[in-house]
């Protein structure tokens, strides 16, 4: 059945039609759809199909499964809108389910209304480009899916993509090799980006803004982290960027601008952070003693309430070559502790913050100038820098794509 004979169907009629001119598709036939609302469950099966959407062509699946599922290699889906899948976070109910295959390409689709925006599931090669996934509006964490939830995929390529008001905007899970660039990944309630038992993934110039957390590395290891805008997670969570036993990875060149926390490190090893820009935040760095081994070389922290906070005396991860801006009056050859006595113990008492202003609080800070080693040597820079490092080209801005 042609796109035009398709065009001429009623609404109701329209839906039927097009499952059936899919499961009789032939290899690598393009098939047009003109712009109506076709109401259904689709299956793309036959290898090499493409769906192409015109302007105004929408597949809804009036609340229940997933609206479209790809279960065949090198098929091709692009200019759509999905709405109305399940609610069922147990089935996974997606706009678009791919499953089981390898080289499907998504490009130009607009998802709304539906429970996870893109599900890909133990595919690999997938490429998603210039999509708007939109989560359902007044839901929270407990009854919301993901934007795009990869899940035993290899080799996925997102990018050009803006994802907002989901669970997670993004979750890899046991998904290696991912590149994701240029996106942005905003409003999100739990995590912009959840990376979790996943290696060698690589983020490039996306911007996580106002998430509850923009982005989670756990259980994980070389990982790379660049170029990225990271600004405004707030509350009492609000971390730019937290790491649960990531290990050996690379974070760089991004910048980190009014989030409650910036970096949040516990249990991770052998990580490199280098030419990153805190700025503004409450907490630079809150750095766990079960953490080690982590280097942070070239740095700028500029008026962040407290610049680095650490819950122990004394551990292997080195400090050199950073720019402090709470550092007055020194030169480079003055080594320096950016750790306030006072954030020491608010790390350990998180109530103790509403003092962190008053006289008692400097008072104590004042002390540390004396006496040292009072909290030790836990951070200590040997060369820091006099001057803020320039500012990487290529970060991400806000409204990217």
């Amino acid at each position: 059945m042609a796109g035009s004979a398709l065009a001429a169907l009623g609404a109701k009629a329209a839906g039927p039609a097009l499952a059936a001119l899919l499961a009789a598709a032939h290899p690598h036939q393009v098939i047009r759809l003109p712009a109506g609302h076709y109401h259904g469950h689709f299956v793309l099966a036959v290898p090499g199909v493409s769906l192409v959407g015109s302007p105004g062509a929408v597949l809804d699946g009036d609340g229940s499964g997933s609206v479209l599922t790809v279960k065949a290699p090198d098929c091709a889906v692009s200019g759509l809108s999905l709405c109305g899948s399940g609610r069922d976070i147990l089935a996974d109910d997606a706009a678009v389910r791919v499953e089981g295959t390898r080289g499907v390409r998504l490009d130009r689709l607009s998802v709304a209304n539906c429970l996870d925006g893109l599900y890909v599931l133990k595919s690999d090669r997938v490429h998603i480009s210039h999509c708007h996934l939109t989560g359902i509006g007044g839901r929270g964490i407990d009854d919301n899916g993901d934007g795009c939830h990869l899940f035993h995929s290899g080799s996925v390529n997102l990018h050009d993509c803006r994802v907002e008001g989901f669970r997670d905007g993004l979750y890899l899970e046991f998904s290696p090799e991912a590149r994701i660039e240029r996106s942005t990944f905003s409003g999100n309630h739990r995590y912009g980006l959840h990376v979790m038992l996943t290696s060698g993934t690589r983020f490039s110039r996306c911007a996580f803004t106002d998430n509850a957390v923009g982005s989670v590395l756990m259980y994980s290891k070389h990982i790379v982290v660049e170029h990225n805008l990271f600004a405004r997670q707030k509350g009492a969570i609000g971390q730019a960027m937290l790491f649960k036993e990531n290990d050996d990875s690379v974070i760089r060149d991004n910048e980190l601008v009014g989030n409650t926390t910036g970096f949040f490190i516990d249990g991770s090893e052998r990580n490199l952070f280098t030419g990153n820009r805190l700025v503004a935040n409450g907490w630079g760095i809150l750095l766990f003693a079960s953490s080690s081994q982590n280097r942070f070389v070239g740095n700028a922290f500029l008026a962040n309430d407290f610049e680095v906070a650490v819950d122990m005396a004394a551990a292997s991860n080195r400090f050199t070559g950073n720019f402090w801006s709470g550092r007055v009056g020194a030169g480079t050859d003055t080594p320096y502790n950016p750790v306030r006595p006072f954030a020491f113990l608010a790390i350990q008492r998180p109530d103790l913050l509403a003092f962190g202003s008053t006289p008692a609080a400097r008072a104590l800070d004042a002390a540390f100038q004396i006496v040292p080693g009072l909290i030790g040597m836990a951070v200590q820079d040997e060369h820091p820098l006099a001057t803020p490092p320039r500012v990487a080209s290529g970060i991400a801005q806000e409204g990217c794509p």
